[in-house]
């Protein structure tokens, strides 16, 4: 099942961890240089190794569409998958926790994306895919660079281990500056999630230098983000102490919003989200209660988003109006499960 459909360690700090492998085939040119047919080639070559191995292919038509958006809004691919000019292809497991795609900045990507705190298992499945590829089609490598990549910041482990975390503390407390810093001494790197911190979503992420072990590389920032979540713990306690009542108050009016809106901007939703996620690491009442869980939260935070609405409603979303109206009734179905999900 894709990430957001279920719940992994730490669920109420860690959305998901991804781990992503990007390679380039050897003796071949990079993928700016590289011409269609052979591009076509290397395609039909992955593909059979791919559909052999339990993948199946996704439809990734031509262009920048809602659909191949909705991709990048769920985690599955990279922007520069998205927006690339040269022919694309994508193909996913039958669990959907590893995507492997054709195009963009490298030739090939590979990427695991696992719910919760989960990155050691994240990189045993990005890194079981990576070697079947590699054992048919060979990567480009340098014994003193690492694994060669058109672009330098790739070039090396060609590894990226990332967290999305909710981290409240960074706007209502403050802390962001201090925690970016930490990180960056780290070699690690905070970001926003969505635009202009919608939701308190961050991504965490770190690219071990090609000599270090991958295990060790993977224990370690799985570490690091078990901190930061522990941090951010302590952090809200100390924040809420003793107004649980309040913040079980917000969640529910945050819960009213959500079912009974007759429209609903994406920034509103994430805010929305947000108070109810905050519930769930707080108040012992959200247990118990009506609340949605935190994989219904990760659901909304894919799928609620506008590429994903639209994609979802068939293209008949026209105007950020229609989108709005069409994000809040795919809301209220999904939270009442009163009808299947639009």
């Amino acid at each position: 099942m894709s990430w957001y459909n279920t719940s992994g360690p730490c669920p109420n700090y860690v959305l998901f961890s991804k781990v992503r492998y990007v390679r380039n085939p050897a003796k071949r040119n990079f993928p700016h240089l590289i011409d269609q047919k052979r591009s076509q080639e290397l395609s039909l070559k992955l593909e059979s190794i791919l559909t052999s191995n339990g993948f199946r292919g996704e439809n990734t038509v031509t262009g920048i569409n809602p659909a191949i958006l909705s991709l990048a809004e769920r985690q599955l691919v990279e922007r520069d998958f998205v927006y690339s000019e040269r022919s694309r292809a994508l193909y996913l497991n039958d669990p959907c926790n590893i995507v492997i795609s054709v195009g963009g900045s490298d030739l090939i990507s590979i990427s695991s994306v696992v719910a919760g705190l989960s990155v050691i298992e994240a990189k045993n499945m990005a890194s079981r895919a990576e070697e079947t590829v590699d054992r048919e089609i060979p990567f480009a490598y340098n014994e003193r660079v690492g694994y060669l990549s058109y672009s330098c910041a790739d070039c090396g482990s060609g590894l990226t281990l990332s967290a999305a975390m909710f981290l409240p503390s960074l706007r209502l407390i403050g802390g962001k500056e201090d925690l970016d810093g930490r990180l960056q001494a780290l070699g690690m790197q905070l970001m926003p999630m969505f635009t202009y911190e919608d939701g308190d979503l961050y991504i965490i992420s770190y690219k071990p230098h090609f000599l270090a072990d991958e295990d060790s590389a993977a224990v370690h920032f799985s570490d690091t983000v078990s901190a930061i979540a522990e941090k951010e713990r302590n952090a809200l306690g100390m924040f809420f102490s003793g107004k649980g009542k309040i913040i079980y108050a917000a969640a529910r009016r945050a819960l009213g919003s959500l079912l009974y809106a007759e429209s609903m901007s994406e920034h509103e939703m994430l805010s929305h989200v947000s108070s109810i996620r905050l519930c769930h690491c707080l108040s012992e009442e959200a247990q118990s209660s009506s609340l949605p869980s935190v994989s219904e939260l990760n659901f909304l935070c894919a799928e609620g988003l506008s590429a994903s609405v639209i994609a979802t409603s068939n293209e008949a979303c026209t105007s950020n109006e229609e989108c709005e109206r069409m994000r809040s009734t795919l809301i209220s179905r999904y939270i009442e499960r009163k009808k299947e999900v639009i």
